[in-house]
């Protein structure tokens, strides 16, 4: 099954859900950092660090049980990585002895970065733990992905390019799975605020070429949400 009949079984089961649940529901706005990474082959690549990156977006939550909240939602979201500071020694800093002489005109470090922007759309199943005022719950889901485009920053000493554009052999639609533990607190008979870290995985390799690509990510949701009874 590819991410696109996914989406529409996700939306279709969501949907029914959210039409015969006669339990609590909430609307919420939700945004958070995150620290991004990759393995290509599964192997993190040795000259890359993982990298600040972010995402926001809508969610919809409705209660099934006393215990299981589903919730779905769309999002953006930045994933990528960075390579850390190298050093640069060019041919003409050689003085043939074995002695190196740094030229000022020469530039003598760079790094990369690049970042997947994302369309997400997860779905995921809410366990609560305990009930009140603080109420902490685990969560898992998964999430079809739509690709939009690649942002990559090259700096070479003070000088830095920053370029967007569509990469080649990307794979437009992708899906990730994520897991993660939270906490509700309740502000009063309507709001709510939670925070949730989380972990992100994707199942299938962004690049279509013979090298794969894998993205993960670490972070933390901050959001909030109006509830209706």
């Amino acid at each position: 099954m590819n991410c696109t009949k996914l989406l529409a079984v996700l939306i279709l089961l969501t949907t029914h859900f959210s039409v015969f649940c006669q339990k609590q529901s909430s609307l919420g706005i939700m945004a958070g950092p995150d620290i991004t990474f990759r393995y290509i082959d599964g192997d993190l690549y040795k000259d890359e660090i993982g990298k600040f990156n972010y995402r926001f977006g809508l969610n919809y939550t409705f209660q099934i049980s006393n215990r299981i909240v589903l919730e779905v939602g769309a999002r953006y979201a930045s994933i990528g990585y960075q390579t850390a500071k190298m050093d640069i020694q060019w041919g003409s800093e050689h003085n043939g002895n074995g002695g190196y002489e740094p030229d000022p005109n020469l530039p003598h470090n760079f790094r990369n970065s690049s970042d997947y922007r994302f369309i997400e759309f997860p779905l995921s199943a809410k366990y609560i733990l305990k009930k009140g005022k603080f109420t902490p719950y685990i969560a898992a889901g998964i999430s079809p992905n739509v690709y939009l485009n690649t942002r990559s920053v090259t700096i070479i000493e003070a000088k830095t390019e920053i370029s967007v554009s569509k990469t080649h052999n990307i794979n437009k639609l992708n899906l990730s799975a994520h897991a993660g533990f939270g906490i509700d607190y309740q502000l009063n008979k309507s709001l709510e605020i939670y925070m949730q870290p989380s972990f992100r995985y994707y199942l299938k390799s962004i690049s279509s070429g013979p090298i794969k690509e894998y993205l993960y990510s670490a972070g933390i949701e901050l959001g909030i949400r109006k509830q209706f009874r």
